[in-house]
């Protein structure tokens, strides 16, 4: 019992402070809305986002691709944004690289928004409010939890000169783990279960 009180004291403790990072990420990101926004307003380029999804899927269901190239896909997709913020946390200055990061992803969600719903249509929007946009905020709020204790991390080694200080702590590798399971959860329920569902699902056709 004392041992799971203390594990919810910690991650909420260890969530209220990191809130003013937390925050200032969330401003970053809506920042990134708007640029989705105005982008897709302004041009049609958002339309070119879905084509090499439905290339992956098309050849899932057709039978040509197989499932471990397709959750290899979604992983390396996945991933490739946690490992720069990884890499931009080696140093701190660098590291404020990683709002760029969260901004972009944000932009390409709203984008991707545009192009499911203009391409589909109903089907689209419900693809959005029950995929898409669900997976997407679960997998940007990883990213943000893993950039915000980057950032912790090097902004203290940069404070006491201590290259690999804090990689060790039990938050780091809370922050890493939680988004490494993001990740996979993520990606398997991207190329395994949405695919699956797909093959058999009325309101959306690719």
């Amino acid at each position: 019992m004392k041992i799971s009180r203390c594990i919810k004291f910690d991650i909420k403790e260890y969530f209220k402070n990191n809130l003013s990072l937390y925050i200032s990420f969330l401003i970053v990101f809506l920042v990134g809305v708007v640029f989705g926004i105005i982008n897709s307003l302004s041009s049609d380029n958002y339309l070119k986002i879905l084509t090499k999804e439905n290339k992956i899927l098309y050849s899932f269901i057709n039978g040509s691709i197989k499932v471990g190239s397709v959750f290899g896909k979604y992983l390396w997709k996945l991933i490739l944004p946690l490992f720069l913020i990884f890499v931009l946390g080696l140093n701190f200055y660098f590291c404020l690289f990683s709002y760029l990061i969260i901004g972009y992803q944000s932009s390409v969600l709203i984008m991707s928004i545009f192009a499911m719903v203009s391409t589909y249509g109903l089907s689209g929007v419900l693809n959005v409010l029950f995929i898409m946009l669900p997976i997407n905020l679960i997998y940007i709020m990883a990213l943000i939890i893993f950039a915000s204790e980057n950032l912790k991390r090097s902004y203290r080694a940069i404070k006491l000169k201590k290259f690999a200080i804090g990689y060790a702590d039990d938050k780091y590798i809370f922050s890493l783990v939680v988004s490494i399971l993001c990740v996979i959860i993520i990606s398997l329920f991207g190329s395994i279960i949405i695919p699956l569902f797909l093959k058999n699902a009325i309101f959306l056709i690719f």
